[in-house]
């Protein structure tokens, strides 16, 4: 039996026959490149680099110059696609391709500009630098190289601003370098601007400059001219929200903040609003389990309305904060240039928790002879001291890129110290509204209201220092009752413009407070309950925010409201039952052994028996307040006739006789043996009628 043979001798001659075809294809087009003129294969490398395609650009580029090498356009664009391949050697083989077109041709100003540029990503600022004053020389009207100069010294500004250089005792500051370079970085933009009106870009540094001046309305007024140039740049909007919010012109602000987010992403507007950098790990784990929008944002509403200082304005001040804090940390510790937002850093996180330290210094970094193999670098380390912390940061790598300084020991890691800093105060806001911020002393009393409501009454005192005139003084005032259910969803609001009258003081110690009451009747349930006080003169803030409990008052059975403590209670010629006794509420429940203690309350649902008269008992009692180990010492100092004395109490009980299914009670008492200290009033009345009884009690403090 024959091979077949001839068969497969015969595919091996088709193989044959195409790939000889294949190659003189290949040579025939290898051939017709070469024909290709240096400018013919610059305008494909131009057009491959427009099409994104880097390395073929490259290519093509280069057999521009191979075939003319005094094609300076060529080398130029080369040196534009080598720092696309993001490797040491493309950025050297950018520099001298644009060494060779500037040696071509000399006089070009956009060769320079772009040598500076890659001197800039080289990180070489000295090189760049004496590339824009080359610019200046051949174009003194050159915007872009005086708003580079400009940077340069701004960046030398913030460096030198907050820096010190500790040398044994002695610590050297550099202040007056900052202020150069500050006046020369502003030089450097003014001139930007005037030789180009529309650079945005420059009246946005000069902003930046003149916040770090605190000089708010000029920063202002430059970023409006921004905004003018550039509508629809967020960043520019929300630098000028910062501005108005330093200003304290808080509409303003509010207005630009919401500008700038019709400009954002939504992804930039959901992290522009997130509440995620301001919790700690327990409330951020409660917070990631939330699955639906109306859960998330009902919970960020609530969050936001707790922490709102003044309810009385129309705007949330802590909101404006955030987002103040977030716009100065993108834009203070943000780096553009790496894709890196300011919120993602450690110095941009902790602004945004804390807001500015109260001071701020930098040390400079140093070489430090070792003889034990250690890194001689001494890195510079920047110190934000608050009232009761201080972190640090430190530059590893001498980029200026400040990380969490990192230790073996704990106490020592700053990063450590962060996280366990923000499980107990997760962020921290003092509200500034150009006066004093301070809390009123205030106290809740409940009584039976109508068609099953309960009358809440507030007794608050003012601090007479927290004012700004006196008895014979007309002060304006502005004053917000407000009552939110207990997921800060908002029930009812009152606030009114009017002057103060001044009446009824009380004095603690050395301060005098005047008194003041504020109504509210509301149904039973739990609420947050606040009451705000400006003094429009001084713009003093006062604020009492309590979270309140409204009790249920029966119809069918004896009950009684809360008990009433009063340093006085006077009876007035008043018709009206209820305006008949005029109380002096003791605020702080604090009271000397000569002084009389008033206890005011009322009686609701007695029963009254076929002459139409009620009867009732009440049963007062006053005894020190229990505290754990005393009842021991004290039964075994009676015991052995040692140790303690025995403890004050007073006992009282009385008949009472009315016409009135509810009665208005107050009774004084004086306890002139009592020793200082803590002490329960207790009252039990009884229905002598119906034989039904309920009891009521209040703490309060005898001092010397």
């Amino acid at each position: 039996m024959k091979l077949p043979a001839p068969k497969m001798f015969h595919n091996h001659k088709i193989i044959f026959f195409l790939v000889f075809t294949l190659v003189l294809i290949s040579r025939a087009v290898a051939q017709s490149g070469s024909d290709f003129t240096a400018f013919e294969y610059y305008q494909r490398g131009l057009q491959l680099a427009e099409e994104g395609k880097v390395k073929p650009a490259i290519q093509s580029l280069q057999e521009a110059v191979d075939k003319d090498d005094q094609l300076a356009d060529a080398y130029h664009q080369l040196a534009l696609l080598y720092p696309q391949l993001g490797t040491v050697r493309s950025r050297l083989k950018a520099t001298r391709a644009l060494e060779r077109a500037l040696k071509l041709d000399r006089n070009n100003i956009r060769y320079h500009l772009d040598m500076a540029k890659l001197y800039l990503k080289k990180d070489m600022p000295g090189m760049a630098k004496d590339c824009f004053e080359e610019v200046l020389e051949l174009d003194p009207y050159n915007a872009e190289a005086y708003y580079n100069l400009g940077l340069l010294k701004e960046q030398d500004m913030l460096w030198h601003k907050d820096l010190i250089n500790p040398k044994e005792h002695v610590v050297f500051h550099f202040a007056d370098e900052a202020t150069d370079d500050m006046e020369e970085a502003r030089e450097y933009f003014i001139n930007a601007v005037e030789s180009e009106p529309q650079f945005a870009l420059a009246y946005y540094h000069l902003a930046l400059i003149q916040y770090e001046l605190s000089d708010y309305p000029s920063m202002a007024w430059y970023l409006k001219k921004a905004v003018n140039v550039q509508p629809t740049n967020k960043d520019f909007h929300l630098f000028l929200g910062l501005a108005f919010h330093r200003m304290g012109r808080y509409d303003s602000a509010s207005l630009s903040f919401e500008n700038g987010q019709q400009y954002m992403s939504d992804k930039e507007r959901t992290l522009f609003s997130s509440i995620e950098p301001l919790l700690n790990s327990a409330t951020n784990e409660h917070y990631s389990t939330l699955k639906s929008n109306k859960s998330k944002n009902g919970y960020e509403s609530r969050f936001w309305k707790e922490r709102d200082p003044l309810f009385m304005s129309d705007y949330n001040e802590r909101l404006l904060e955030h987002h103040s804090r977030f716009a100065y940390a993108n834009l203070r510790f943000g780096k553009a240039e790496k894709e890196i937002e300011g919120w993602q850093t450690d110095q941009g996180q902790t602004y945004i928790r804390f807001g500015p330290p109260q001071s701020r210094f930098r040390t400079r970094p140093s070489i430090e002879l070792t003889f034990n193999g250690k890194n001689p670098l001494v890195p510079s380390t920047e110190y934000w001291v608050y009232e009761d912390f201080e972190l640090r940061f430190e530059d590893l790598y001498l980029s200026r890129n400040f990380k969490f300084k990192r230790a073996f020991y704990p106490e020592n890691d700053s990063k450590y110290q962060f996280e366990r800093i923000i499980e107990e105060v997760p962020e921290l806001y003092v509200p500034d509204f150009g006066g004093k911020y301070f809390e009123i002393p205030g106290l809740i009393t409940q009584f039976m209201g109508d068609a099953g409501k309960t009358e809440i009454e507030l007794s608050y005192g003012i601090a007479s220092e927290m004012m700004s005139g006196r008895h014979s003084d007309h002060v304006s005032i502005k004053k917000g009752l407000f009552v939110f259910d207990e997921k800060w969803q908002e029930n009812s609001k009152t606030v009114v413009e009017t002057p103060f009258v001044f009446s009824d003081s009380l004095l603690k110690g050395e301060t005098s407070y005047w008194l003041g009451k504020e109504h509210r009747k509301l149904e039973p349930g739990r609420y947050n309950f606040a009451f705000e006080f400006l003094d429009q003169r001084s713009g003093n803030v006062g604020r009492y925010l309590n979270k309140l409990e409204v009790r249920t008052f029966p119809i069918d059975r004896l009950a009684v409201s809360d008990l009433l403590l009063a340093v006085d209670v006077q009876v007035t010629d008043s018709t009206k039952a209820t305006e008949s006794l005029k109380t002096k509420p003791s605020l702080f429940h604090k009271f000397t052994r000569e002084q009389p203690i008033f206890v005011y309350f009322e009686i609701y649902n007695l029963q009254l028996d076929k002459n139409n008269l009620c009867r009732y008992q009440i049963d007062t009692r006053v005894s020190p307040v229990d505290k754990e180990g005393d009842s021991i010492v004290n039964l075994v100092g009676e015991i052995f006739g040692i140790g303690k004395s025995k403890p004050y109490s007073l006992s009282t009980s009385y008949d009472y006789e009315g016409n009135s299914t509810k009665e208005r009670i107050y009774n004084s008492l004086q306890l002139v043996d009592a020793r200082p200290g803590e002490y329960v009033l207790k009252i039990k009345i009884t229905d002598l009628n119906v034989r039904d009884s309920i009891k009521k009690d209040v703490n309060f403090e005898i001092v010397n």
